[in-house]
């Protein structure tokens, strides 16, 4: 439906709901600095948003405002921002993830190989290393500097759900798949740990 919801977890309330995009959202990640958040959509737009603090009377509550939007050539389904804040990566349903600088929102470089759409990114904590995980069951390892694919496994025996760099360990990967799976991915080595 396209709406957004912001809700107080500890209080279990709902702060706001409104509508965000015209599709699906697919995918909702914080900005790098914690001030905002970036959802996508079906509706082939990356919405940026920022946190404000509004006054209603005597109260103050939490809101987003819309601060950019980044149309693209295709339905968005998974995103990912690099460690660092230069990018934002965007997987597509023509299997493709676009790289996008994050400060001007101009395309960088495209990541193809897969041969279904792109279902989850994430970016290494040194943001020079990408993976992504597919509906033809794979994970790719891509380097951020040129775009090229350093590895593919197939990973899963059905779509591959996500994947997730160990915040401590810039070579270690998790991936999960529907296939009720988990797995852990040395990115230098280049193999499956476990």
């Amino acid at each position: 439906t396209g709406e957004l919801y912001l809700w107080d977890v500890a209080a279990c309330e709902l702060l706001e709901s409104r509508k965000g995009h015209e599709g699906a959202v697919w995918a909702i990640v914080h900005t790098v600095d914690g001030k905002g958040i970036i959802t996508v959509s079906s509706d082939k737009k990356a919405k940026f948003w920022s946190y404000e603090v509004v006054s209603e009377g005597t109260h103050k509550r939490l809101s987003i405002r819309e601060t950019r939007i980044l149309e693209l050539p295709e339905e968005a389904l998974c995103c990912a921002v690099s460690p660092d804040g230069k990018f934002v990566l965007i997987g597509m349903l023509d299997n493709t993830v676009g790289v996008y600088f994050f400060d001007t929102l101009k395309f960088f470089i495209s990541l193809y190989g897969h041969s279904l759409p792109v279902t989850c990114v994430t970016v290494s904590p040194n943001s020079k290393l990408a993976v992504t995980g597919s509906a033809d069951k794979s994970i790719k390892i891509w380097g951020l500097d040129f775009g090229n694919c350093h590895k593919s496994f197939h990973a899963h025996d059905d779509v591959v759900s996500a994947v997730l760099f160990s915040p401590s360990e810039e070579i270690l990967v998790w991936s999960a798949g529907r296939d009720g799976k988990i797995k852990q991915w040395d990115a230098q080595k280049l193999c499956c740990v476990q």
